[in-house]
This record gives C-alpha cells, structure tokens and sequence, in this order.
C-alpha cells in the first residue's frame, strides 16, 4: 500500500514513477509516494520499507541540478538521524534510513546540504513473532547500538538500540559469533558460529551476502582502523603423537599466519593432541589495542599478547595472586589502561561465571580488584564477553546463558536484557552509528 504525501517543493525535486493512493489514517504499508500536482509546486519522492528487515526504509528522489543529498528521520516522538551527504553531486538520490525500531511510524524530510523541505511518514514493519523474545529492565547509559549474534530457534545477528529494541536483523546460516560494522557504513562483516574458511560480508539493505576467504576460520576477528583484519584459524599439524590442531592468528589475505601456537610451545609436536572438543589450545578470543593482538586460549586459561607486526609473543596473562580468583576456560576479555578485565566462564563443577577485573602486576601476574558474580549463579558453559563502558560501568554478555546486562561498579544492575530459555548470544560490539565511523 502507498500513501501519498504533499510537501513544499525545494530544488527542483521529482517523482519515480508509481501508483499512490490517498487515506487519512495510517496503516501498515510498503512505501510512500509524495507526488508533484500540476501547477501547485508541490515536490515527490518515493520511500519503501524493505522486506529484510522491515526496519529500514529506501528513499529516492530525483533533483532537477546536481546536488548532494541526504535526510533527515526520526521515530514518532524521538530523537532524529541524519544521513551521509552524498559523496558527489548527483540528480539522482538514494538513502537508506537505519536504526529505527520495529512498528513505529517515522518521519522523514528529503534534501541536501542547504537544508531540508520534502517531507513524509512511513510505518516500519514488525520483528518476526517467531524468532526469540526478550524482556528488558532499567535504562542503559550511553546511546550506542549493540550489535550481537544470536543462537537459539533463529541462528542470526541483530542490532538493539539503547532501549534494547531490535533495529535490525539477518537470520545467518550457522550463526554469527562476532559481527563489526564495516568501515564505510555499508554493513557488518560476520565470522560464523562454526569453523568455516570465510567470513561474511552482509549489507544493510539485505540483499548482499558476501564470503571473504578466510581459510580455517574459527570464533573471533578484529578490523584495524586502517580496514585490515586479522582473525583466529585453526591450522592442522602432523605431531609426533599424530595429527594436531593449533590455533593461529591470520591477516586476512594472507596464506602464512602471523602467529601459531605449533611454534610458540615447546615441544609442540609431543604434548599436541586433540582434546574432546578437536583442539589442543582452543583459541577463542581475540583483540588487539596498542600494537599488540591478544588471543585468548580457553584450554590453557590464558590470555597472550603478540606483536602485531613481528608475530613473536610479548607476554602472558594466566593465574592469579589468589588462586581462588584465576580465570578459567575464559572467553571475552577486554585489556584496560590499568588492568583486565575477563569474562571467566568456569567449569561445570564451579556452575557459575562471573565477571574479573584485574591490576596488573609484574610478569603478567594479576591480582583481582573486582568482581561480579550472578544472584542466582548463572553458568555460560560456551561465549561470554566484557566491555569497559566511559562512565565506569560493565556491559556483559552472558553467552550461553542468553542475558545483556550494564553493571554498575557497585555490582548493581542498570540495564537487563533476558532472552527466551534456549538462546545464546555471542560476542558484542558496540556501535555508535550506521553510517560508518565506529
């Protein structure tokens, strides 16, 4: 269905040719039309929702001079978004309007860098009733998206907004373990939830669905400011006990790891062997922060960190003053100013995770100077991941356990999200727009 719109023409903006139809009460539609009446000036332009997800709206208009166009949107009776100018002048425009939520009505006003005149509202279509449910509590601070995959009746990646709305979604065969929004603002690189040898590249607009060849891929990735990435494989190894599975650190593009643990223990090829989940070290994490990756190793209880140009190990974070507060088959972690701080998942005798936050000593050593643990104990027996957020608080992903939640230092909670029993989420990225730069 169309709804037409009539605005005050400015620049000489025209239809794309289509049907309209007039009401005067707002239903669920694909698109709207704002059509140009002879001799009154009034100007077009035509918006759709798209099919996947039903949240993001196409507008596209026609301008008699080459301008650079953008525009400006916003939920009924929330703050408003701006699209990037476009990059050369044209007379033919394109926009995508991201981030809104689910089943809202959105106003939109078409125009370039002058301003802005031609104007309409749209309704945005609803998150499936089939896919996993959630309920949130209290307020989370800060007005970034969370962007996670998810795990459970819909394998997926999806993006909440700082009220904990989905604003975004893509069902992703295997699932998604890590997304990153691309560089330049036209979607989400993807590492599957399985070992795989590609990473996805999918557009926002749902129709572009890319494999980038990243052999042996397996749990994690990171996308360097200067658009490089780098990501954990797993490399197969003739030991002297058989065949073995090492984990590395590759440049994406490169055939040689920069990093693997075949040549960083001694005696690889004799204490080599496979454990019951097919791995020796068990990879599984990975950042990187002042020329340094660090990739966490679950079945070694450590966190490494490796020079980013030369491979070579430059230290060690395992153990802990207290032996009582030494992370164990740990996922996430997060490397701070001053400290760690570690998503512990645990062993299924201790039944429970919990959060640790550690200075740094000498040698790598750690001593705890914070903790979280959840009343009732929640134990993530896969995934878990951590994030220091500008106003001291911790953003947590529970994993397997399928609960977001923001902390406070105090351990009390400012914000919670908990998803249907059965859905996990993966790791999280923080992003503060759409259009690129985060």
């Amino acid at each position: 269905m169309f709804l037409q719109g009539f605005v005050p023409k400015k620049a000489g903006i025209h239809a794309h040719s289509g049907l309209a139809r007039q009401t005067r009460r707002f239903l669920p539609f694909l698109g709207v039309l704002g059509c140009q009446a002879p001799g009154d000036g009034l100007a077009t332009f035509h918006a759709r929702v798209l099919s996947s997800p039903p949240t993001v709206i196409r507008v596209s208009w026609r301008s008699d001079e080459p301008t650079r166009g953008q525009v400006s949107f916003a939920a009924e009776g929330e703050g408003s978004f701006v699209t990037p100018l476009e990059s050369a002048p044209t007379t033919e425009h394109e926009a995508l309007l991201l981030g809104m939520p689910a089943g809202v009505l959105v106003n939109f006003a078409v125009g370039d860098d002058a301003g802005f005149s031609a104007s309409g509202t749209i309704l945005t279509g609803h998150y499936p009733a089939s896919w996993p449910s959630w309920t949130v509590s209290g307020e989370r601070t800060g007005g970034d998206f969370l962007v996670v995959g998810m795990f459970g009746n819909r394998d997926a990646v999806v993006i909440f907004d700082p009220l904990g709305r989905p604003v975004w979604w893509r069902e992703v065969r295997g699932g998604v373990v890590r997304a990153l929004p691309t560089l330049d603002g036209a979607g989400l690189l993807a590492g599957p939830g399985l070992t795989a040898d590609f990473l996805w590249r999918l557009g926002w607009d749902g129709t572009r669905e890319d494999r980038l060849p990243a052999p042996g891929f397996t749990h994690d990735f990171v996308q360097l400011d200067d658009g490089q990435v780098a990501y954990l494989a797993e490399v197969e190894h003739q030991g002297s006990a058989g065949p073995c599975t090492s984990d590395a650190i590759t440049v994406l593009g490169d055939t040689v790891p920069l990093w693997d643990t075949w040549d960083s223990f001694e005696a690889a090829s004799e204490v080599c062997t496979a454990r019951e989940d097919g791995t020796w070290t068990h990879a599984n994490a990975l950042d990187h922060r002042d020329g340094n990756y660090f990739v966490g190793l679950r079945n070694e209880s450590s966190i490494y960190a490796i020079d980013d140009v030369t491979g070579l190990p430059e230290g060690v974070f395992r153990g802990a003053e207290q032996p009582s507060d030494a992370f164990l088959a740990q996922h996430q972690f997060e490397v701070l100013d001053d400290g760690l701080l570690v998503f512990d998942n645990g062993t299924a005798e201790r039944d429970s995770s919990r959060v640790m936050e550690y200075d740094l000593g000498g040698e790598g050593s750690l001593a705890a100077r914070w903790s979280y643990e959840a009343d009732p104990p929640l134990y993530a027996f896969v995934l878990g991941d951590v994030h220091r957020l500008d106003n001291g608080n911790t953003l947590v992903s529970w994993g397997s356990g399928g609960r977001l939640q923001e902390l406070r230092p105090d351990g009390s909670t400012a914000w919670q999200l908990d998803a249907d029993l059965g859905t996990a989420f993966g790791y999280v990225t923080r992003m503060t727009s759409f259009y690129g730069g985060s």
